[in-house]
C-alpha cells in the first residue's frame, strides 16, 4: 500500500511538473548545438536562444515572470526551437565567442543553418519585448535582412526606420547612430514633420545639440499642429530635462547647451512645464559654482514640499556634491543634511507607501542603496525594512520588475547585519 502511494505521488508530480511546464517557454533538454541546429532543420523552425549568466539579475526575472506566461509559451513553442545558455559554461563559451556575446540579457534568433537573423540585448518590458522578438521573426524587419540591403544600398527611408531599429535592439548604438544620421539627411522637412518619422524625435540622438532637436525647436508651431501639442511638449521637456541634468550631476556637462543658452531655449518654447525645470536650473548654477552653502540651504528650505523626482535629484546632487567639495563643506552643515534627507527618504516610503508606482519604489531603493545606506541610523533603518515587506508584498506577482526589486530590497537588508 505504502509502494502504491509513492508511485501515485511520483507519478501526480510528473503530470503537474509537465503541466507547469507547458504553460511557459518549453526550452530543449539538450545542451548539444548541433542537436539543436538538427532539430530546427528536421522542424522548419527558427531557434530562438536565451543567453544568460548565474549572476545576471534580470536574466533571473525574465526566466521567472516572463517565460512562465502561458500566452508567451504559446507563442514561442510554436515559432521557435528553444533554447537557453549558461553563457559561461560548457560549449556555450564557444558559442559566446561565435555570437560575440558580451552583455545579459541576450536574445538571438538563429536561422536553421545557424546565421543570426535578430539580436536582443538587455532587459525590457513584457509588451516591448515581444515586439522586438516579432520585428525578429519577420524576414523584412529582422537585422541580418536590414544589413545585407543597407550594405547593398537597397533601402528606402522606411525601411531606414526598421533599420535603425533593429540595430537599437541589438543595442549596438554607434551603428544606430549612423543610420540615424543617414537617414536624417536624407529626408524632406515635409517628411521631417509627419507622423511617420516622429519616431526620430523620441530616439536617444536626439540630444539637446542634435540638428533634429534643433528642427523641432525651429519647427514647434506646425509639430504641435500636427503632432499634437502634448507630444510635443513632452518631448521638448524630456530633452531639457536631460540637459539639465547633465549640469546637476556634472556628468558630461560640457557635451551639452551652455546653462545661459539652455534657459534662452526653454523661454522661447513656452514649456507648460517650464516651472518644473526652474528649479533645475538652481541646482545645476549652486553644482557650476561650487557652492556647497547654497545647495544646502535650498534643498533645507524645500525638503518638507519636494516631490518623489525631486527627492532623488536633490539626494544625488547633494551627496554627488558633497562628496567632490569634501574639504569646503562645514562638518554640522553636512550632518544637520544628512539627517534631514535620510529622515525625508523614509517618511517619503511610509506617507505615500499605498501610492507607490513600480518606479518609485526601484527609484527609493536605490536611493537607500546608493546613498544613505552608510548615513542611516539603526532606527531608521528598521523603519525601511518594516515599510518595505509591506509595499513589497503588495506588488503583484506577475509583475515582471518584482523579482529584480526584491533583489535590491533583500541586498538592502543584509546591511545591518
Amino acid at each position: 500500500m505504502k509502494k502504491l502511494f509513492v508511485l501515485i505521488v511520483l507519478i501526480a508530480g510528473i503530470v503537474w511538473g509537465a503541466e507547469a511546464q507547458s504553460k511557459g517557454i518549453t526550452f530543449e533538454q539538450t545542451k548539444e548545438w548541433k542537436k539543436v541546429l538538427k532539430k530546427a532543420k528536421k522542424e522548419k523552425k527558427l531557434i530562438f536562444i536565451d543567453c544568460y549568466t548565474s549572476w545576471c539579475g534580470p536574466c533571473k526575472m525574465l526566466s521567472s515572470q516572463v517565460f512562465t506566461r502561458e500566452d508567451v509559451g504559446n507563442q514561442f513553442n510554436a515559432d521557435f526551437v528553444n533554447v537557453k545558455y549558461d553563457m559561461e559554461k560548457g560549449e556555450a563559451r564557444e558559442l559566446a565567442k561565435r555570437f560575440n556575446i558580451h552583455a545579459y540579457p541576450t536574445f538571438l534568433i538563429i536561422r536553421p543553418n545557424g546565421e543570426v537573423q535578430h539580436r536582443i540585448v538587455g532587459r525590457n518590458d513584457l509588451e516591448p519585448f515581444i515586439e522586438q522578438v516579432e520585428r525578429g521573426l519577420n524576414p523584412t524587419t529582422c537585422l541580418c535582412y536590414l544589413e545585407k540591403r543597407h550594405a547593398a544600398g537597397q533601402l528606402d527611408k522606411r525601411q531606414m526606420m526598421s533599420y535603425r531599429q533593429a540595430l537599437a535592439d541589438a543595442d549596438l548604438p554607434k551603428r544606430s547612430a549612423q543610420v540615424y544620421r543617414e537617414l536624417w539627411g536624407q529626408m524632406t522637412d515635409e517628411e521631417k514633420m509627419s507622423e511617420a518619422y516622429w519616431p526620430l524625435y523620441e530616439d536617444r540622438n536626439c540630444d539637446a545639440m542634435s540638428p533634429q532637436f534643433a528642427f523641432l525647436r525651429s519647427h514647434q508651431t506646425e509639430m504641435e499642429r500636427s503632432m499634437g501639442r502634448g507630444k510635443v511638449q513632452n518631448r521638448l521637456f524630456k530633452v531639457y530635462s536631460d540637459a539639465l541634468n547633465a549640469h546637476v550631476i556634472d556628468k558630461n556637462a560640457d557635451q551639452t547647451v551652455p546653462l545661459p543658452e539652455l534657459k534662452l531655449q526653454i523661454a522661447a518654447s513656452r514649456l507648460d512645464q517650464g516651472m518644473e525645470l526652474e528649479k533645475w536650473f538652481v541646482l545645476a548654477e549652486h553644482v557650476k559654482r561650487q557652492d556647497i552653502h547654497g545647495l544646502v540651504d535650498y534643498i533645507l528650505d524645500r525638503m518638507d514640499s519636494l516631490s518623489f523626482r525631486e527627492l532623488q535629484t536633490y539626494v544625488y546632487t547633494f551627496y554627488r556634491a558633497k562628496g567632490e567639495m569634501r574639504d569646503s563643506v562645514p562638518t554640522p552643515e553636512v550632518a544637520a543634511l544628512n539627517c534631514r534627507v535620510t529622515e525625508k527618504a523614509v517618511q517619503y516610503l511610509e506617507t505615500h507607501r499605498d501610492s507607490l508606482s513600480i518606479g518609485n519604489i526601484y527609484g527609493l531603493l536605490n536611493i537607500f542603496d546608493t546613498y544613505i545606506k552608510y548615513n542611516i541610523d539603526k532606527a531608521q533603518y528598521a523603519r525601511v525594512i518594516s515599510v518595505g515587506k509591506l509595499v513589497l508584498a503588495e506588488i503583484p506577482a506577475e509583475n515582471p520588475m518584482l523579482f529584480y526589486i526584491q533583489e535590491m530590497f533583500n541586498e538592502f537588508c543584509k546591511i545591518n547585519q
